[in-house]
């Protein structure tokens, strides 16, 4: 059987890319799931995150 082989643009296409979205998603779930004030922690949590960046 021969082997297909994948174009780069098909490689690129499977690979996943995390966005800030994705990520603040993947934070609001979690802060659900533990019954806490989902804006108010990711709002606090991404204020620390500039703060320590600059």
């Amino acid at each position: 059987m021969l082997k297909q082989k994948l174009h780069q643009a098909d490689a690129d296409e499977r690979t996943y890319n995390r966005t800030a979205r994705t990520d603040d998603m993947e934070l609001l779930i979690a802060a659900a799931e533990i019954d806490v004030t989902c804006a108010e922690w990711l709002f606090d949590h991404r204020t620390q995150a500039a703060w320590s960046a600059s």
